[in-house]
């Protein structure tokens, strides 16, 4: 099913030694350039845990679009 039509959030929690790569950041921008983006500065792996008031803000206004 084409799922386009649908808003995208992405969320990093920038101190992610795992996936938080330039190659893996421009990877995802040029996939999905209209992607709302949040980055948490101070997030690791789990961003859900490390900030989830900032990230329950984000997911709230991205899908009230």
């Amino acid at each position: 099913a084409e799922l386009s039509h649908l808003p995208m959030l992405r969320i990093m929690g920038m101190r992610d030694v795992a996936l938080t790569t330039r190659a893996y950041l421009r990877k995802w921008e040029e996939m999905w350039p209209d992607a709302a983006t949040l980055d948490l500065p101070d997030a690791g792996h789990f961003w859900q845990e490390d900030e989830p008031e900032r990230a329950a803000e984000a997911i709230i206004r991205t899908h009230a679009r």
